[in-house]
């Protein structure tokens, strides 16, 4: 079926597969927004000297982009029911677009702060495009096409990192938020191949806000799911959020650009999205959940032994041989 406002198909009720340049427009879409809260993390130690600060007043930077986000898919997530979905992503894209280049010039961490909640609440445009794209997809391949615009989302909060790594490295922490911005209207561009696809509700905004809590209340599986997303995510955060801190300090000493390269190992799991996509469609959500999240907690417990097995074990020489050179580089640079 064809939109006729714009010849794109319509997803009323979908009989043929989704055409996959829009399942790769939605993945890089995600990828490219989400971004957005995540590229302050290895620029701690560059922006604290840059605007005269200490690490943990820079670090409320980070905290603030979390919040950002919260505070995104609570209040603006649901407008994607109430409002044309093309218009609603354009205007949050060109307002993040804006905050962005504030950010790019701030001239205080306070001010980079509190632009840093506003530009992370509009970079939820992710959390949008999911369940866009789950209304085009039909029954049988859901899981995939979710699954590869997950693996675009989580592929641009791991390559956030090293972009804004290297970038600093080469040009300065406030060259990261040009081109953050210059992205976001880049984006603009992908959101305009969409098909334009009616409201799914005529209902006001805060009975679509009491709805979600309604769901809540009603769907037990709903709320289990709730909780693993909750607590797989904090687990995510505690470690990323914290990791760019420990790397950059005197234990380590890296550059902006090493800590984001280091980044690269999480890439793994971000691939493991679309796999996971295709075992949904196979009937195996539920297992493959009980899996992930075990092998999440067992991770931690070699991430506790890291520092203690790196300092004991016959590698030791090493390994501190090369922390120390890659301190003094540092202190060099």
């Amino acid at each position: 079926m064809q939109s006729p406002s714009t010849g794109a198909p319509t997803a009323d009720t979908p009989t043929t597969r989704m055409p996959r340049r829009l399942v790769v427009a939605m993945a890089l879409a995600s990828g490219l927004v989400v971004a957005n809260s995540y590229y302050a993390q290895p620029l701690v130690g560059a922006v604290a000297d840059s605007l005269d600060a200490s690490t943990t007043q820079v670090g409320w930077v980070v905290t603030a982009g979390q919040i950002g986000y919260a505070v995104g898919l609570a209040l603006l997530v649901p407008l994607g029911d109430m409002v044309e979905r093309r218009r609603l992503l354009r205007r949050m894209l060109v307002l993040t677009a804006a905050g962005l280049l504030v950010m790019a010039w701030a001239p205080s961490w306070q001010i980079l702060a509190v632009t840093a909640v506003l530009v992370s609440t509009g970079s939820v445009v992710g959390q949008i495009l999911v369940p866009f794209a789950a209304s085009l997809a039909r029954d049988d391949e859901r899981g995939r096409v979710i699954g590869n615009v997950m693996t675009g989302l989580l592929l641009g909060i791991l390559l956030s990192r090293v972009v804004a790594g290297l970038v600093a490295e080469i040009a300065g922490w406030r060259a990261v938020f040009v081109l953050a911005a210059v992205l976001m209207l880049c984006t603009v561009l992908l959101v305009r191949t969409l098909p334009v696809l009616p409201p799914a509700t005529t209902a006001g905004y805060r009975t679509v806000l009491a709805s979600v809590v309604h769901l809540i209340r009603d769907e037990p599986v709903l709320r289990s799911r709730i909780a693993y997303g909750a607590l797989t995510y904090a687990s995510f955060g505690v470690f990323w959020t914290s990791v760019g801190f420990l790397l950059a300090g005197p234990g380590y000493g890296w550059s902006e650009a090493r800590i984001g390269i280091f980044t690269l190992v999480g890439v793994a799991g971000a691939l493991a999205a679309r796999t996971a996509g295709i075992f949904a469609d196979r009937g195996y959500a539920r297992r493959q959940t009980g899996l992930f999240v075990a092998v999440t907690a067992v991770s931690f417990v070699f991430l506790a032994s890291a520092n203690t097995t790196c300092r004991h074990s016959r590698w030791a020489s090493p390994c501190w041989t090369w922390v120390s050179r890659e301190r003094t580089s540092a202190t060099r640079a």
